[in-house]
């Protein structure tokens, strides 16, 4: 099965097939079909220096597992506040504030540098953090509905 996408520098989803190892389901989230994992993503671009070329990531695997280390780590310290599962759409999106602050802002391996063009010295340099903060309703939406 092939899907679509699209991507530019504010958003990308789209939705594509992802194959688990040997029949397995590495997102516990995601629907499991024919050995194949159908999962909304959502894409950001970072840099690749090896390859020296601008690629698309997605960053919706990450927070599902972050959202599965909440679950584990709830079972075992349940009256830790920190562990708090959450439920609704407003503590899904300061969850992914809290996860996304962590592990993408502000890491110059997730920046990149916009400029204009035809180039008039205009440039701005733009994070992973950013990327998501600028569609953090949507990127909220996604993952609730990849937890549930």
């Amino acid at each position: 099965m092939e899907g679509w996408q699209s991507w530019s520098i504010a958003s990308v989803l789209k939705t594509e097939d992802l194959h688990g190892s040997k029949g397995s389901n590495p997102f516990p989230s995601a629907q499991l079909t024919n050995n194949q994992i159908v999962m909304k993503s959502f894409n950001v671009i970072i840099w690749d220096p090896n390859n020296k070329v601008f690629e698309p990531y997605d960053i919706i695997p990450y927070f599902i597992d972050a959202y599965n280390k909440v679950i584990k780590n709830h079972k075992e310290f349940p009256k830790n506040d920190y562990y708090k599962i959450p439920t609704n759409f407003e503590e899904f999106k300061e969850f992914i504030k809290k996860e996304g602050h962590y592990q993408f802002w502000g890491r110059c391996e997730y920046e990149i540098i916009l400029v204009d063009w035809p180039c008039q010295k205009t440039e701005k340099k733009i994070d992973v953090w950013e990327q998501i903060e600028m569609n953090l309703d949507l990127v909220t939406k996604i993952v609730m509905e990849e937890c549930k």
